[in-house]
């Protein structure tokens, strides 16, 4: 017994002292590693969190493909046009200006389109015509609702009343398949 107290206190035979002496360079040599193994190891961490944040945006139903058609020749603007018009249900005035105002927070340039997440979360963030967007996902179809949808000539957003869909300045008749093929529903509460 007493051996054995000895050695854990750094005492004993020279059998103990050549295993902690062993344990020593295992854990050293465990730990140790060159600035290029740091610089190696980090490298891939960051690649693997890079590819899973891309899965995982990819695979996000919030990260929708941009809406790229529109009224307004060389500004894919539909879904800006879109808020306005769920916003023009309200009685209230808005102006092209103002579109163009809220796409531009949300796009690059003017052919590069706009996911209508990104357009209600830029107009909550800065306003359209004076007012803010309160939203979530639809629980039904009804008037100022704005839909996500493709259509021939591409992804495209439209907003909803009693009558239809609006887009491309004016009310076009939609039916149920129309509405089944929505990729996405937002409802939209204005406040000033």
């Amino acid at each position: 017994m007493k051996s054995v107290s000895s050695a854990s206190h750094g005492g004993g035979s020279s059998k103990h002292h050549a295993s902690v002496k062993h344990a020593g360079v295992t854990h050293k040599h465990g730990h140790a590693r060159s600035a290029k193994q740091i610089a190696a190891e980090k490298k891939w961490q960051e690649a693997g969190a890079k590819a899973r944040h891309q899965h995982a945006v990819a695979a996000h139903a919030s990260h929708q493909a941009p809406k790229k058609l529109s009224l307004y020749s060389g500004v894919s603007c539909c879904s800006a046009t879109a808020l306005a018009a769920s916003l023009k249900l309200t009685g209230a005035a808005v102006s092209d200006a103002d579109i163009f105002s809220l796409y531009f927070r949300t796009a690059s340039d003017p052919d590069a389109g706009a996911s209508i997440l990104a357009t209600l979360e830029a107009a909550q963030e800065h306003g359209l015509a004076g007012f803010y967007p309160l939203f979530s996902p639809a629980g039904e179809m009804r008037d100022g609702v704005v839909l996500g949808r493709d259509l021939k000539g591409g992804p495209h957003a439209v907003t909803l009343d009693g009558h239809g869909a609006w887009s491309w300045d004016r009310w076009y008749p939609v039916s149920d398949d129309f509405l089944a093929g929505a990729d996405q529903a937002w409802e939209i509460t204005w406040l000033s």
